[in-house]
C-alpha cells in the first residue's frame, strides 16, 4: 500500500514530529511518500526514513498564509486563494505517485489536498490536530474547515476526544471519525529515582517544553514564580523557540519578564532535538496552555520520561492525566494554583516519585509501536 502524506510546513512543530514518528513506525508493507511545501529540518529528518520526500514550494509560503488564515472572512478568502497556488502542484504529485490513500497532516494541507483530489478521488484522511473552536480559531475558519472536511474527506483522525467533539454531529454521522492519539518515542533510558528524588533538601529544577507562542502560556509559569520561594526552585528551563509569524514578539516579552525574576535562574534553551537529554535535567515538567490543548504531546513525553507533570485541566491533558495519580491538573492560567502545586512538589519528593512512576507507566500507552498500528488499521479499512 502506498500512502501519500501532505504537510504544509517543514518546521519541527508538534504535528510534524508526530508525522515523522508515524512514518518511522510504519510496517514495510506500507510505502510512504511525503509532500512538503517548503524546505526545513523536517525534510532532512524524513529523508533518513524509508519515505520518498518531495518539496513543492509555491508563490505563497505557509508563513504568508498563516498571517491571514485565521482572521476575518475577507482575509480568509485571500488566504484560500493563496493556497490555491499549491493545488495544481499537489494534483500533479498525486498523479505522478498514484498513492492508494492520501493523508493530510494539517489544516492547510487538508484544504489544498481536498481541492487537488477532486479529479483523482483518492481516499482522503484528514488528520485533525486542531480544535475547530472559537477559543482556538475564528468562527469563519472553523465553519470553512468543517465544510471542506464534510465534502472532501473519507475519514478523519482526531488527535483527542476533545478535538473530535469540535467536528460537529453532521460530520460525525456522515464521515468515519476515529480518535488516535499522537505517538511518542519512548526514552531508551529513564532515571529510576535515586538522589534526584530522595534528597528533599535540594531545590528542584522546573521546565516547560514547547514552541514559544502566546497560547502555550510560558508567561503563566513566569508569573507563578512570583509566588514561589526562590529557595525551592534551583532552575527554570524554557525549552523551545518562536517558530511562526508573531511569536518573536512574545519570545522577547518572555525574556524581559524573566530578567525581572532576578531571584530565579531562568534559562531559555531554544529548540532541542534531543528531548530526552533536555528532560533528564528536570525534576518537574509544567504545561501551561491557556486555551484547551488539542492533545498535548509534551505532557505524554514528560510522563514517559518519569517526570511528575503539572498540566492545564482542559482539552487533551484531561484525557491523558488521571489527576493526582499520573500527574496533576490545574485551571488554565491560574498562576496561584500553579505556584501552590510547585511549592508543594518542591518539598514533597515522595509525591514527585509516586506521580513520576505512575505517569511513566501510563505514558507507555502512547508509544509508536502501539499507536501506528491503529493508523494502519484505518488505512486497510479504506482500501
Amino acid at each position: 500500500m502506498k500512502v501519500g502524506y501532505v504537510n504544509h510546513t517543514a518546521k519541527l512543530s508538534g504535528g510534524e514530529l508526530a508525522l515523522l514518528r508515524t512514518v518511522r513506525g510504519l510496517p514495510t508493507s506500507i510505502d510512504p511518500v511525503v509532500l512538503l511545501w517548503e524546505e526545513g529540518p523536517l525534510v532532512r529528518r524524513l529523508s533518513e526514513t524509508r519515505a520518498s520526500v518531495v518539496v513543492l514550494p509555491g508563490p505563497a509560503t505557509p508563513a504568508d498564509v498563516s498571517r491571514s488564515f485565521n482572521a476575518n472572512p475577507i482575509a480568509l478568502v485571500k488566504a484560500t486563494l493563496s493556497l490555491l497556488s499549491h493545488v495544481r502542484g499537489v494534483a500533479a504529485w498525486i498523479r505522478q505517485h498514484d498513492p492508494d490513500i492520501l493523508h493530510a497532516n494539517s489544516l492547510k494541507a487538508g484544504v489544498v489536498t481536498t481541492l487537488a483530489n477532486m479529479r483523482t478521488a483518492k481516499p482522503l484522511v484528514w488528520h485533525l490536530r486542531d480544535r475547530l473552536s472559537t477559543d482556538y480559531m475564528s468562527a469563519w475558519l472553523a465553519r470553512f474547515i468543517r465544510l471542506l472536511i464534510f465534502l472532501g474527506s473519507t475519514a478523519v483522525i482526531a488527535n483527542s476526544e476533545a478535538t473530535a467533539e469540535t467536528l460537529g454531529s453532521r460530520i460525525s454521522k456522515r464521515r468515519r471519525v476515529v480518535v488516535i492519539y499522537s505517538p511518542i518515542d519512548l526514552p531508551t533510558e529513564v532515571p529510576r529515582g535515586g538522589p534526584k528524588v530522595a534528597d528533599d533538601q535540594r531545590p528542584i529544577s522546573v521546565g516547560i517544553l514547547g514552541r514559544l507562542a502566546p497560547w502555550k502560556g510560558q508567561d503563566v509559569l513566569l508569573k507563578a514564580l512570583d509566588e514561589v520561594d526562590p529557595n525551592l526552585v534551583e532552575r527554570v528551563s524554557i525549552i523551545g523557540e518562536a517558530m511562526f509569524p508573531g511569536d518573536e514578539r512574545y519570545a522577547a516579552e518572555l525574556k524581559e519578564r524573566a530578567r525581572a525574576l532576578d531571584a530565579f535562574k531562568v534559562e531559555f534553551c531554544g529548540f532541542r532535538e534531543d528531548v530526552s537529554a533536555a528532560l533528564a535535567s528536570l525534576d518537574v515538567l509544567v504545561h501551561c496552555s491557556i486555551v484547551p490543548e488539542p492533545f498535548g504531546q509534551v505532557v505524554v513525553q514528560g510522563m514517559a520520561h518519569r517526570l511528575p507533570v503539572v498540566a492545564t485541566a482542559a482539552g487533551g491533558p484531561l484525557e491523558i492525566i488521571d489527576d493526582g495519580v499520573t500527574g496533576l491538573l490545574y485551571p488554565p492560567g491560574d498562576t496561584h494554583e500553579l505556584a501552590r502545586i510547585l511549592s508543594w512538589l518542591a518539598v514533597s519528593p515522595e509525591s514527585r516519585e509516586r506521580l513520576a512512576a505512575a505517569g511513566m507507566e501510563a505514558g507507555a500507552a502512547y508509544a509508536v509501536a502501539r499507536i501506528v498500528p491503529k493508523i494502519e488499521e484505518l488505512y486497510r479499512s479504506l482500501t
